[in-house]
């Protein structure tokens, strides 16, 4: 059997005394490895659940009142309204926040947006129509300046 060290609280002969000499015997049978030391059954850990790290403000006065720690920032969700407080502090507490408005992407929506090669989403005109809009321009620049020196006697004019 192989040998097993008594439990010794080195605290407890400088801050215990007990007052009747059955305890004292007790004591110095654990001390001296007379008796084995009694073992406590093991407790079991509850189960932890995920924490939800989701700071749900009530609106934007809520979300400014926040306390933040210096050189942390926090993510603050609102009950009311679909925004999201980015709240910051620097090194000397100075605190700062970004709000940001989120939107539900619809499939139509993704469609969309991929259908141009360029990504632009339609927002721009293609070199060919640009081309052909700045000729029909110029030649009407040039039948204006042509109205313009000749005054009322054009052949434009009735």
């Amino acid at each position: 059997m192989a040998y097993q060290q008594p439990y010794y609280a080195p605290y407890s002969q400088q801050y215990y005394t007990p007052s009747n000499g059955a305890a004292v015997d007790v004591l110095n049978q654990y001390k001296y490895g007379q008796q084995p030391i009694p073992q406590m059954p093991m407790q079991q850990m509850p189960m932890m659940q995920p924490a939800n790290d989701m700071i749900w403000v009530l609106g934007e006065v809520e979300a400014t009142s926040y306390p933040v720690a210096p050189n942390n920032t926090v993510t603050l969700w609102d009950k009311n309204t679909p925004t999201i407080y980015i709240k910051s502090a620097n090194a000397q507490g100075v605190p700062s926040m970004r709000i940001l408005d989120f939107t539900e992407r619809t499939q139509g929506a993704q469609n969309n947006a991929t259908q141009h090669q360029c990504g632009c989403a339609g927002k721009y005109v293609p070199i060919d129509e640009f081309n052909a809009m700045r000729e029909n321009l110029t030649a009407l620049r040039k039948d204006f300046e042509e109205y313009k020196k000749g005054g009322m006697n054009n052949e434009h004019a009735e």
